[in-house]
């Protein structure tokens, strides 16, 4: 990996729980930004954000071996305190700042970020409008699923995000065709939620996904970056129906096992869901791969395969 070895690449992560176990198993050292959330932790937490100072002592041990890391990968979003206290510890390091969620939902980039950091988003649009890098949205092909008995046509798990009335057309629309959908729909954290509707963990929705012959992708409004769910298709060769036009421009695009909402005939779905996955080359998956996307960061090496 060049002159960069993965012991002096540090990532802070604060997403899918799952996923930390399978960049570990890579090698990769990863961190959660702040300690273990104990009631004694909880209680200082609240008691430091009132008086705004002292934030460090939140921290996760990395903070003690700053100095041995030439790079460390913020998931965004992280508080600009924490990015200004990085770059005061250890000036050399390289701290890259990565959005895998659209800049307008979880936070523009600041003057700080601008200045200390070096800017990577999934998002085509954001890449353009905030003149950050492109990478890839990514996933770990040793994520595999069960074979079992099929339950669904088609599945949606997910928080809300404004999708929920669309979604629960859909779902009419599909039951109506007399096909099998699955949908779990987790109210936004600050919305109401009458019937508590839980989220269900990772595990879980893999074995939903097991169960379906293809997954429901309907997008975030003025989100253009892939969610996981084309990369949960392309990896557990599960059908994807979507609708995002843009997933016509990545290499993985198969009419086959792709059906875009709004430009592919629902008449056609039907005979889409039940004619067998046809399988991407292993060169298209690596490209996905997050070694390969760890790589390009590394690198400095934009993903340039598909198109906006």
């Amino acid at each position: 990996m060049n002159a960069i070895e993965k012991k002096e690449v540090l990532v802070i992560y604060n997403s899918v729980d799952f996923f930390e176990q399978e960049i570990k198993n890579r090698g990769w050292e990863i961190s959660k930004l702040q300690k273990e959330e104990t009631l004694a932790f909880r209680i200082i937490k609240k008691l430091i954000e009132k008086i705004t100072i002292g934030q460090n002592f939140l921290y996760a041990n990395w903070k003690h071996h700053l100095e041995k890391y030439k790079v460390i990968v913020l998931f965004a979003p992280v508080d600009e305190k924490t990015i200004q206290y990085i770059q005061a510890k250890n000036p050399q390091i390289k701290i890259v700042y990565w959005y895998w969620n659209p800049a307008y939902r979880i936070g523009r980039p600041t003057e700080t970020h601008y200045n200390l950091t070096d800017l990577w988003t999934f998002d085509k649009f954001d890449a353009v409008n905030y003149k950050m890098k492109y990478n890839n949205t990514f996933y770990f092909d040793t994520i595999q699923t069960k074979p079992v008995q099929l339950k669904y046509d088609l599945a949606f798990v997910g928080r809300n995000k404004h999708r929920k009335e669309r979604l629960l057309e859909l779902k009419e629309f599909f039951i109506s065709q007399n096909l099998k959908p699955y949908f779990h729909i987790v109210p936004n954290r600050n919305e109401k939620n009458p019937n508590h509707i839980k989220e269900l963990s990772y595990s879980e929705y893999l074995e939903v996904v097991a169960q379906s012959k293809a997954i429901l992708d309907i997008m975030p409004p003025s989100q253009v970056g892939l969610t996981l769910r084309p990369m949960e298709s392309i990896f557990l060769r599960k059908k994807i129906i979507s609708d995002n036009p843009h997933l016509k421009n990545e290499p993985f695009y198969n009419p086959a096992n792709v059906f875009i909402i709004g430009e592919d005939n629902f008449e056609d779905l039907p005979q889409f869901l039940e004619s067998p996955y046809e399988p991407i080359s292993e060169e298209i998956l690596k490209r996905y791969e997050f070694d390969n996307w760890m790589e390009r960061i590394l690198q400095d090496t934009q993903f340039t395969y598909g198109k906006v």
